[in-house]
Order: structure tokens, then sequence, then C-alpha cells
């Protein structure tokens, strides 16, 4: 029997070499579909041969594969944390919202109040307004009245002056009529006892004028008085008229003001009205906008919780591509990641057994190794610890840890930890001294003494197969990120699992 195997039919190679003669061409026809008696013999070393290209090339697709899961994880996260954030966000908007509905509300009520009081002082104004005209009416009527008062006392002060001088002319005729009555007496005492009857109307008219001259003069006085009364009372009178113009002016000015302050009324109430319409229009778009991040906070809590489960998803998807690779890592068949593999089970035995040989030595005790009450520090920005076996492997470990970054061009670092993730000694590079108050210094220079207890480095920390080969997306800065693999190997000590060596190393795809 004769059987073709083409490049693209390299899967069935490994079933054809092994696979008994009698059996070839079922297994080809399962393979293939169909049956190729007539093509050229493939030989068991040839199909071994491509069985092992076969592997190398799934191997480099499944490494492939996990740097795609992990780029995607990475990018994953990153839209987690960014929906995350946008839910809270929209939470935060929500409730701004809702606040402003509130603060809407505490507007329209107060506006509808200030509505009510402005009707309220628009219908008293215009109280005020009708009392103040017809106090304006009255002090109108009160200034003409005292103007008339003022006008009649003024006759009347008149008229009492024509009476004192009509007093004073009888006064005068009193005097003179006195005088005569003399007279008469006088020449009635040189007729004798012929005069006598005119001595006695003398005397008579005498005592009249006498009588008469009295009451003038008294008469005289009380129209004095009187008209210093009067007077008075013009002066006054004058001084209300005046007074009370002014107040009747006033009041006009007071009813302009009262007209005004009606008139800004009015106008306020109609603002008001507006005001009151503005709100209700911002009332149905607040509580519109308040539905629409209620709809869209909803959606995003959906996409959120989606992502969480698509997170779960691709973790497990990356779990399974580690698993896949760890699947094609074939004794006898090389593939990118077999050398590296070789390398740091090698170099993590070589530390056990430095540490083994250590405690043999009395250089350290067994227990120191195992001392997880890890000291901070004081004054180390990131935090760093010591413990008991730390200055020892600061002593031991550069030296393995330096000559396998120098192994290969694509190592990155290589570290040991213990089994909680706690590194006592970096690469040389990263080992400096920490600068006080200079974090970002700190960060990139002084890396060791410090635990790394993230899902990767635990996962290495803890491992006890005898390799795991991990990829993850480490940060760049400026929001750039690089896909890098972490391939570690358990430490031992005497049989107890002390921790792991890491080698993180760049991605290398092959093409096909």
């Amino acid at each position: 029997m004769s059987y073709t195997y083409r490049n693209n039919d390299k899967v069935g190679a490994y079933y054809l070499a092994n696979t008994p003669e009698n059996k070839k061409v079922s297994v080809w026809k399962k393979i293939f579909g169909k049956n190729n008696n007539k093509d050229p013999d493939i030989t068991e070393t040839e199909a071994a041969g491509e069985f092992r290209k076969a592997v190398q090339k799934t191997a480099d697709a499944v490494g492939t594969l996990a740097v795609e899961v992990v780029d995607i994880s990475g990018r994953a996260d990153m839209i987690s944390a960014e929906v995350a954030e946008e839910a809270k966000t929209f939470k935060s908007l929500q409730g701004i919202s809702n606040a402003l509905i509130n603060s809407n509300n505490i507007v329209d009520n107060s506006v509808r109040r200030t509505k009510d009081v402005i009707s309220r002082a628009t219908a008293n104004v215009a109280d005020s307004r009708s009392n103040i005209n017809s106090s304006i009416t009255d002090i109108k009527l009160l200034t003409e009245s005292v103007a008339e008062n003022e006008n009649s006392l003024g006759q009347i002060n008149s008229s009492l002056k024509d009476v004192m001088k009509i007093a004073q002319t009888i006064h005068a005729i009193s005097k003179q009529t006195n005088l005569l009555a003399l007279n008469a007496t006088i020449e009635a005492s040189r007729a004798g006892e012929s005069g006598r009857g005119f001595a006695v109307v003398a005397q008579e008219v005498k005592e009249l004028s006498k009588k008469t001259g009295e009451a003038t003069t008294h008469i005289s006085s009380t129209l004095k008085t009187l008209a210093d009364h009067i007077t008075t009372m013009v002066d006054k009178t004058h001084d209300d008229a005046q007074k009370a113009e002014s107040v009747r002016e006033g009041a006009e000015g007071i009813d302009s003001v009262i007209q005004l302050l009606e008139q800004n009324i009015t106008e306020i109430d109609i603002e008001s009205s507006a005001i009151v319409e503005a709100v209700s229009d911002i009332d149905v778009h607040c509580k519109d906008t308040a539905n629409g991040l209620d709809a869209i906070s909803g959606q995003v809590e959906k996409s959120d919780q989606n992502l969480v489960k698509a997170k779960e998803k691709i973790a497990s998807l990356k779990n399974w591509t580690e698993r896949l690779v760890r699947y094609t890592v074939v004794p006898g068949i090389e593939t990118v990641d077999t050398p590296l593999i070789k390398l740091v089970k090698e170099k993590a035995r070589e530390i056990g057994e430095l540490f083994e040989d250590a405690i043999a030595k009395g250089s350290i005790v067994d227990s120191d190794f195992f001392d997880h009450n890890y000291q901070p520090i004081p004054g180390t920005d990131p935090v760093q610890y010591e413990a008991r076996f730390t200055t020892f492997c600061c002593n031991a470990l550069p030296d393995i840890q330096e000559s396998v970054v120098d192994n290969e061009e694509r190592i990155i670092s290589c570290t040991a930890v213990d089994i909680n993730g706690y590194m006592p000694r970096h690469l040389n590079r990263c080992s400096n001294p920490q600068k006080p108050g200079d974090t970002v210094y700190n960060i990139n220079n002084s890396r060791w003494k410090q635990i790394y207890n993230d899902p990767v480095g635990i996962a290495a920390a803890r491992n006890n197969k005898d390799f795991l080969l991990q990829t993850y997306r480490i940060s760049l800065g400026e929001a750039q990120y690089a896909n890098i693999k972490d391939v570690s190997a358990p430490i031992y000590i005497g049989g107890k699992h002390w921790g792991a060596l890491r080698i993180t190393y760049d991605m290398q795809v092959t093409e096909d």
C-alpha cells in the first residue's frame, strides 16, 4: 500500500505513524475523507517528523492564542473598569438629576408661594391706594377748609379793626362830650339860680360821657385782646394751611409711589407666572432626563454584569490556553517556550540545592527560610519588608538571577519569590536603595524586598507542578501595554515547598 502525506494534512501523520499497517486505510479515510491507496508511501519516521512539526506549530498557535486571550482579557478589564466608572458616573448623574428635580420643586413651590404673596400684595396695594386716594381727598378738603377759615379769620380781623376804630371814635366823642359838660357846668354856676336846671343836665351828661368813655376803653381793650387772638389764629391757620398743602403734596407723592409699586408688582406677577411655566417645563425635561439616565444606567449595569461574566469566561479561556500550552510541552519536541521551561526548572532546582547546602553548612537554619513574619521597613514607599532569610538571599541569588537574564535576549527578569510572593532580591538594576520622597523612582528602581501577590505572582509562587507558564499584560504607561510570558518552577528545600523561580520574557510568535 502507498499513502501520500500532504502539507495541509499534518495532524494525520501522527495517527498514521502509530496505526498498524492493516488499519491505515480506514484511519486515512477518517482523517482525510478518502482512500489514497495509489499515493506514494509515507514512512513512520517521516510521519513522526511531521507530527513533531505539527506539535510545534500547535504550540506556536496556542502561544499566539494565549497572547490574544491575554490581550482580550486586558482590554476586557479596561472596558470593565471604564464601564464600572460609567456606571458610577450615571449613578452620580441620577443623584444630580434627582437633586435637580427636588431643587426645581423647591423653586416651583417658592415661586408659587411668591406669586400668592404678590397676589395678596397687589390686593393690599389696591386697597392702600384706595385709602390713600380717599385720604388725599379728605386732606384736600381740609386744606380748602383751612384756607377758607384763614380767609374768614382775616375778614373778622379786618372787621374788628373797623370796630376798634369806631370804639376809638366813640371814646373821642365821649371825651369831647365830657369837656362840653364841664364847660356847661361852669357856665351854669355862673348863671346862678337860673342856671341850676342846666347844671343838673350838664352833670348827667358828664356822668354819661364818663361811663361811655369807660365802656369804650373796656371795649377797646377787649377788641385788642380779641384781635391779638385772631391774629395768632390767622398765623396758625396759615401755618396749618401750608402744612396741609405739604401733606396733600406728600400724599399725592405716596399715591404716585403706590401706583408705581402696583405696576412693579403687576410686572413681578407676570414674570412669576413666566417662571412658573419655565420651572414646569424644566421639571418635565428633568424627569425625562432622569428617566433616560435610569434607562441608560440600567443598561450600563447590565453591560457591567455581562462584562463581569465575560471576564469570567475569558479567565476560564485563559486558564485553558495555559493548560493547552502545558499539553504542547512534549518531551523530544522543541517549542518556542521549551528552552525557557528547561532553564527555569534547572535554575529552580539549583537554587533549592543552594539553600539546602547553606543549611547543611550552618550558614542559615531551615526555619529562617520559612519565616513569614515580614517586618515593614520604616519610611519606605512602596513599603519594603525584611524577613530572616532576606540578607542571605540578597547575597546568594544575584549570580544565578543575573546569569539567567544574560542567557537569552528576550528574557526580561528572573526572580525568586517565597510562597507568599515575597521577593527578597530583584535584579541588580532593580535592587537600588530607595530615595525618600521619590515614589516614582522607587517603583522603577527599587523593586526588591516587596510582596508581589497579584494573581500571576501568587499563582507562580504557590504552583507545585514541575512548571507553570502564564501570559499577562503589563502597563508601559501612557495607556500602552505589553503582553509577556511568565514561566515558573517551584523551589523545594528538603522536600518542603519554599516558593518559585520566575522568568518573564517577551512573546515570540513563529509565523507559518
